[in-house]
């Protein structure tokens, strides 16, 4: 049995995340969503994404810190 893609998309405006589920989970991805740069870091150490889609504008750890985190990271350097 082969597993779908699992998705990451982080974003601090729900209903953004909200739409991406709706655009992503008819077309069978696996999806996991977080609202911030640093619950989205959380997730990816957590389970072996696929792909992450991250907004670039959001407080705290915006978009660029987070994929500079998650690059430095061996569990999620290659996402």
């Amino acid at each position: 049995m082969n597993n779908p893609p699992l998705l990451l998309l982080v974003d601090d405006v729900p209903d953004n995340l909200a739409l991406l589920e709706a655009i992503l989970a008819p077309e069978g991805y696996a999806l996991r969503t977080a609202q911030s740069g640093e619950e989205g870091l959380q997730v990816a150490r957590q389970e072996p994404v696929d792909l992450v889609l991250v907004d670039v504008l959001m407080p705290g750890l915006d978009g660029f810190a987070t994929c500079r985190a998650r690059g430095g990271q061996p569990k999620t350097r290659f996402v």
